[in-house]
């Protein structure tokens, strides 16, 4: 089973930073009565694999999940998160992935019966980078959407290769995995040492090569200004 459906809370776009405060106050109740039917639903999703005797749900987490270590990364004070870094979501959008994590494991380890094998990808910026929306914002805005970048072929081959990867037990017998989403960047912060070695991905694609005129550009404005 493939799981990436996802249902929107109202009036709330998750990929777009809502700015501070937003989610404070009455604000942050609806959304997080929006998020709680996103868990109920992924919980559906595991009980029904479980009780149907499907082998492997595979599902579209988010770097959202552990998007707080950003914060740390923009001053210079850490240069990489991996998936065994404890879950430290600044939105209830992200909570709401770390929970799709937490009961995944649940549903993986045995303890509710057989062992339902659970793979969550934690996709970062599966789209082009339009560096026009970034003129005259903070540089690293821009190299954090580059660090983040995952092609369509390689998010292709990450689905793939979690869905059809013979063996995903871990050292201890759990079937359970957190991959990240990202292609082959020259530089990146979100770590796929696990995904290489357990399931052989291999992204082909860098977005300093795909958007290396884009960066030329940005670099060429940004040195003309000074900076």
């Amino acid at each position: 089973v493939v799981h990436t459906a996802y249902i929107r809370p109202s009036g709330a776009n998750p990929w777009v930073d809502p700015g501070p405060g937003a989610q404070r106050g009455a604000g942050a109740q609806a959304l997080y009565d929006g998020e709680r039917r996103n868990v109920d639903l992924m919980q559906r999703v595991y009980q029904l694999a479980l009780e149907g005797g499907v082998r492997r749900v595979v599902a579209a987490s988010t770097n959202q999940a552990a998007k707080w270590y950003e914060q740390p990364y923009y001053r210079g004070l850490r240069d990489r998160v991996g998936p065994e870094d404890y879950p430290r979501p600044d939105s209830f959008y992200g909570w709401a992935k770390a929970a799709y994590e937490s009961l995944g494991f649940l549903y993986a380890c045995g303890s509710l019966g057989r062992k339902l094998e659970v793979i969550q990808l934690r996709i970062v910026a599966p789209r082009e980078i339009d560096a026009a929306t970034f003129e005259g914002a903070p540089p690293e805005r821009y190299i954090r959407d580059l660090t983040g970048w995952v092609s369509e072929r390689d998010l292709r081959q990450l689905f793939t290769k979690s869905i059809e990867a013979p063996d995903v037990e871990d050292e201890h017998g759990v079937p359970f995995h957190i991959f990240y989403g990202v292609s082959n960047n020259a530089r990146t912060f979100w770590s796929i040492t696990n995904a290489r070695k357990v399931i052989g991905y291999a992204p082909e694609d860098n977005s300093e090569v795909r958007f290396a005129a884009d960066i030329a550009r940005l670099l060429h404005h940004h040195d003309g200004q000074g900076n």
